[in-house]
C-alpha cells in the first residue's frame, strides 16, 4: 500500500513559485517596454532588474510565513485563486514601500501593474500544472494519503461521498466505521477499531462531531485509539458545532475540518533544515570519529566471541522499521531474549568492555550511519523494540506520538536524565514535550547538553 511520505511535494510548490515569480518579473520588464500604453518607458529594462531581484525573495517569504506550503491537499482552487492575489498584493505593496526609499530613480506604476498581473496569472498557472500532474500521480495510486472516517448517519455518508468525488486530492478511504448500523459501513466498537488499526497502516482520521450526545463516550474512545496508534487526527464539525479552542481550520473541498494537532516538524522546510543539519554533523563527526571507530571495533574483537556490530529492528518515523548499528556490548544472546528484555542496571549480559561503551556512549557511535542514512535524526525520541511499543502504547494512550518525527541519537528525554532504566512515563512526556516545541536551536541546546552527560553517564547501563 502506497502512502503519503512527501513533505517535500511542499518544496515542489515552493520552487515552483520561485521560477514563476522570476519569469513575471523578467516578462513584467519586456511588456512595458513593448506596450505602447502610458508612453515611452522612462528607465532603461536594467535598472529595473536589481530591485525586482529583491522582491522575488520578498513575495516567497510572504508566501511562506503565511502557510501557503504546509498542508495544501484539499484547497479549492478558487480559494487558491484569491490567497495568491492577497499575497501578491501584499508583496507587491512591500514593494512601494521599499521603492519609496528608492530616490534614485523613480519607478513606472505601470511596470508594476504588469508585475502584479504576471505574477499571478503565472503562479497560479504554475499551482494548477502542478495539481494536474499531481492528479495523474495519484490516480496511479501514488502519493495516497490513506484515512479512516467515523461518523454516523447521512452525515457519514455524505463525507466519504465528497472524498471520493475528489480524485485529485489522493485520499483513499480505506476504513469507514459508523456509530449506528449502516449497510456501508463498519460498525463501531473499540475492539473492532483496535484490531483493524493494527492491520491497517493510516496516515490520518476523520472523527465526524455532532449528533447523538449518547455517542460523546465513544468518540472519545476512537480519538484514544487513533492516537495510541500514532494517526494524525481530524475532528469535523457539523454547522451547528462550537469549534474547539485553539485547533486550526482547514477545508477539505467544501467540508470544514479541524486539526487537533499539528507540530513543528510537519513543515517540509523544518524537516529541510533539521536533515541538512544531521547530514552535516554525521558526515563530519564519522569522518572526525574514524580513528576511535577503529579501535573500539578493535576492541570488541577481541573482547568476547561474536560480531562487532549489534543489529537490532527499531521503530522511527511513521512507525516504519529499520535497523539500528551499536557496537556490541553484550554476550552472544537469543535474539528472542535480545528482543523482549529490557537492560537493567549491571545486567550480567553486558560485557565488561560493554559496560564502558555504555557508560560513555560510544557504543551509539555507529548509528551516525543511521543518521546519514535518513533513518534516523541526531535530536530525537529514542527508537524502540516492536515488543516494548506494543506493551507501552496499551498503558500510554499518547505514546505513538513518538513516532510523529524521527528517532534520535540523543534526545530531550535522555538530556533530563531519562536513559536506560528509568520511568517511560516520565520519558514519554519529555519526548511530547520535544516534538511539541521543536525549533533547531532546542536540537542545538540538546546536543551541547548531551556532550555534558555523556562525561557523567548516568542511567546508562
Amino acid at each position: 500500500m502506497e502512502h503519503r511520505k512527501s513533505p517535500w511535494i511542499n518544496f515542489v510548490f515552493f520552487m515552483a513559485d520561485a521560477c514563476m515569480t522570476m519569469l513575471a518579473a523578467l516578462l513584467s520588464i519586456f511588456l512595458r517596454q513593448i506596450i505602447p500604453w502610458g508612453g515611452v518607458a522612462i528607465l532603461p529594462a536594467e535598472h529595473y532588474i536589481p530591485f525586482l531581484l529583491l522582491f522575488i525573495p520578498v513575495l516567497l517569504l510572504t508566501m511562506l510565513f503565511s502557510g501557503q506550503y504546509r498542508h495544501n491537499r484539499g484547497v479549492s482552487i478558487l480559494l487558491e485563486f484569491m490567497s495568491i492575489v492577497r499575497l501578491v498584493f501584499l508583496a507587491v505593496v512591500a514593494m512601494l514601500a521599499l521603492a519609496f526609499f528608492y530616490r534614485e530613480y523613480q519607478f513606472s506604476r505601470l511596470h508594476i501593474v504588469y508585475f502584479f498581473a504576471t505574477a499571478v496569472v503565472l503562479i497560479f498557472a504554475g499551482r494548477v500544472m502542478l495539481r494536474l500532474w499531481l492528479r495523474r500521480v495519484r490516480s496511479r495510486g501514488r502519493n495516497l494519503m490513506h484515512i479512516a472516517v467515523l461518523g454516523e448517519g447521512r452525515r457519514l455518508d455524505n463525507f466519504v461521498r465528497e472524498i471520493r468525488s475528489l480524485p485529485g486530492y489522493g485520499y483513499s478511504v480505506d476504513g469507514v466505521f459508523s456509530l449506528t448500523p449502516s449497510r456501508g459501513a463498519l460498525r463501531y466498537s473499540g475492539k473492532a477499531l483496535q484490531a483493524w488499526l493494527e492491520q491497517h497502516r493510516m496516515d490520518e482520521a476523520y472523527i465526524l462531531l455532532g449528533g447523538a450526545d449518547r455517542h460523546e463516550v465513544r468518540m472519545r474512545e476512537a480519538l484514544e485509539l487513533f492516537e495510541r496508534e500514532g494517526v494524525r487526527t481530524r475532528l469535523v464539525p457539523d454547522l451547528e458545532t462550537s469549534l474547539a479552542t485553539g485547533a486550526r481550520m482547514a477545508l477539505l473541498g467544501n467540508i470544514p475540518v479541524l486539526a487537533v494537532a499539528e507540530y513543528p516538524l510537519d513543515l517540509w522546510y523544518n524537516r529541510a533544515i533539521k536533515r541538512a543539519f544531521d547530514i552535516l554533523v554525521s558526515l563530519t563527526g564519522l569522518a572526525l570519529a574514524s580513528p576511535v571507530f577503529v579501535l573500539v571495533a578493535l576492541a570488541v574483537r577481541l573482547s568476547s566471541p561474536g560480531p562487532v556490530f549489534f543489529r537490532q529492528e527499531r521503530l522511527g518515523l511513521d512507525r516504519r522499521k529499520f535497523s539500528i548499528i551499536k557496537f556490541r556490548t553484550m554476550y552472544r544472546q537469543d535474539k528472542r531474549m535480545s528482543d523482549t528484555v529490557w537492560t537493567v542496571k549491571n545486567d550480567p549480559r553486558v560485557t565488561p568492555l560493554g559496560r564502558f561503551l555504555r557508560a560513555s556512549s560510544l557504543d551509539e557511535l555507529p548509528q551516525l550511519v543511521n543518521v546519514l542514512c535518513g533513518d534516523m535524526s541526531l535530536v530525537g525520541p529514542r527508537p524502540e523494540r516492536q515488543y516494548f511499543v506494543n506493551e507501552f502504547k496499551k498503558r500510554m494512550p499518547l505514546y505513538m506520538e513518538r513516532h510523529r518525527v524521527k528517532a534520535g541519537l540523543t534526545g530531550w528525554a535522555q538530556v533530563s536524565g531519562y536513559r536506560g532504566d528509568s520511568s517511560i512515563e516520565r520519558r514519554l512526556q519529555a519526548d511530547l514535550y520535544y516534538i511539541r516545541n521543536w525549533s533547531f536551536t532546542f536540537d542545538i541546546r540538546i546536543m551541547l547538553l548531551t556532550l555534558i552527560r555523556v562525561l557523567s553517564g548516568r542511567n546508562a547501563h
